[in-house]
């Protein structure tokens, strides 16, 4: 197994003994929906342990080198367990098509690198921003066709001095008749639904930090929380919990969208992560094969088919909750690094809170 699977094998097996073993309920209902194939995973979490990496989950009863959301019908997705009750939040599906505002920030210090937009289909098509300014992207949004939209912000992400989450748009300034330079202009995340009259309602962060949650940034000041809480129309947002390397961005974003004609966004971005990980590795693409974990899907709803034609094997929820009373009871195993203990003892508080582990 590469040291990089063996990393987040690691971490997985933690969470998932911390999070669902150690409950027995929890893992009952896991186990009985496992069987059939997936499962679908809805975490709802608080905000406090979104900086953790839940894409990683993995039961260590499973084959060696496989977790949830790489499985064939299997999914991990974080609700806000914060915020109203995803249960009774319906977003009904579109007709398509559905049309993206696609927008690629490349600053002139500070190149992301080059991701085309997929191909235009007849349920899913792309309105091209260019230039990627900010100013271009609310014109550009204000004309755009049809009634179904939503959004792709691929390029840098970055957190401010005062813990909110931006992104980078560029600002063109002419050098001469035939070179322009392009400045950074950051925007705090939320900037791409503020004041936008248009219901957007689903969005991509293709951008480092864009979903990043710790001690210094928390989920309500950070791209993805901000964007989700100041709109109303907006249901699914994925973003990148750390930097991502362009060429894995293009492939993620491409499957995604290639599937959710057919497929619910989960299931959707299970395929995409399996395509990442099918990435040679080779010395010019390093690291790409191991960004499969990177994105995050947060959601209002649990319903997760976009469009009204996509095919959907979602089944009525398993509700496990977590009883507060059998939590100082529940001894969890500390057998790895400082790391894992942490992840390990914040897992164990949850329990303590009595919250919902909802297996899909």
């Amino acid at each position: 197994m590469p040291s990089h699977d063996r990393l987040c094998s690691e971490l997985g097996e933690q969470l998932f003994r911390s999070f669902i073993g150690a409950a027995p309920n929890v893992y009952r209902e896991f186990k009985k929906i496992a069987v059939a194939g997936g499962p679908r995973v809805a975490l709802h979490l608080p905000q406090r342990l979104f900086k953790l990496p839940w894409e990683v989950l993995r039961d260590p009863e499973s084959p060696e080198n496989n977790f949830i959301a790489t499985t064939q019908g299997g999914s991990v997705f974080r609700c806000d367990g914060d915020g109203p009750n995803p249960r009774v939040i319906d977003y009904p599906a579109l007709q398509p098509p559905l049309h993206f505002i696609f927008v690629l920030s490349n600053p002139s210090g500070r190149f992301f690198g080059t991701v085309a937009p997929p191909n235009s289909t007849r349920d899913v098509k792309f309105v091209i921003v260019d230039p990627a300014s900010f100013d271009k992207y609310r014109t550009t949004i204000r004309k755009a066709k049809g009634d179904n939209l939503g959004f792709i912000f691929i390029g840098h992400g970055q957190v401010s001095a005062d813990r909110i989450g931006h992104i980078v748009f560029i600002d063109p300034i002419r050098e001469n008749i035939f070179f322009h330079n392009y400045a950074e202009n950051p925007r705090p995340g939320w900037s791409v639904v503020g004041g936008v009259e248009r219901a957007l309602r689903l969005g991509f962060f293709c951008a480092c930090e864009s979903a990043w949650v710790n001690e210094g940034t928390d989920f309500s000041n950070s791209v993805v929380g901000s964007t989700l809480r100041r709109s109303k129309s907006v249901g699914y947002i994925i973003g990148a919990q750390t930097p991502i390397d362009a060429h894995a961005a293009q492939i993620m974003l491409g499957t995604t969208l290639s599937t959710i004609a057919d497929s619910t966004l989960d299931l959707a971005l299970t395929e995409a992560r399996n395509y990442v990980r099918a990435i040679p590795v080779s010395r010019t693409q390093p690291y790409s094969a191991f960004d499969w974990w990177v994105p995050v899907l947060y959601t209002k709803t649990t319903n997760l088919q976009i469009l009204d034609r996509a095919e959907t094997s979602f089944v009525a929820e398993a509700v496990a909750r977590v009883p507060p009373a059998t939590a100082p009871g529940i001894s969890v195993p500390l057998e790895a690094r400082p790391l894992v203990q942490a992840i390990a003892r914040d897992v164990t508080d949850l329990l303590g809170n009595g919250n919902d582990a909802n297996i899909i």
